[in-house]
């Protein structure tokens, strides 16, 4: 494994027919460049901030393309708190409805590279991939796992045991960056 560095977010075996998830797009960062060093297709999953995410990726557009939710356990239509760039169930601030998609169902086609980033969700997202989904699916797996989740230790750490089985850990700072690589 290697010590987390920002470039290794960007470093994976990517070509154009490609396609990675950025789960939680927030102003298109992630998704503009992996998008421009590889060519490859991108879906981005954004509740909140998608209108002007959809404006900014527009002159990429097919190719990167913008879908105005955001992932969970299933289809439903949730309360959010936004504050600055804090959104999410666990932020604090104004609230805010989104809808949200079972990402077990969303996601369920092979995919090069799943970026998660989504304020807490992550964790249900992966618990869900888990327990109903197949994560053999995802070649790699980037997550940032965000602190003041209720129990968010102990599920992390069962979470990282049973993505370990058919994953390896790439890298990991601790509550920044990990990757998960297929074994």
């Amino acid at each position: 494994m290697k010590p987390f560095e920002e470039r290794l977010r960007y470093e994976y075996a990517l070509t154009p027919e490609s396609l990675v998830v950025d789960c939680g797009g927030y102003e298109g960062q992630f998704a503009r460049t992996i998008h421009r060093r590889y060519g490859c297709r991108v879906w981005v999953f954004e509740p909140v901030f998608h209108a002007t995410l959809i404006e900014t990726l527009a002159d990429v557009y097919p190719k990167v393309r913008v879908f105005p939710v955001g992932l969970g356990t299933r289809n439903a239509s949730v309360e959010l708190k936004i504050k600055g760039n804090m959104t999410g169930e666990f932020a604090e601030g104004d609230p805010v409805t989104a809808t949200l998609w079972d990402a077990v169902d969303a996601l369920n086609e092979p995919t090069a590279l799943l970026k998660l980033n989504c304020e807490g969700a992550e964790f249900a997202i992966l618990e869900a991939i888990l327990e109903r989904g197949n994560p053999t699916l995802y070649d790699d797996i980037q997550v940032q796992p965000h602190p003041g989740v209720p129990d968010c230790e102990a599920r992390w750490n069962r979470i990282h045991d049973r993505l370990t089985v058919t994953h390896e850990l790439t890298f990991h700072e601790p509550w920044c960056w990990s990757n998960y690589r297929i074994k």
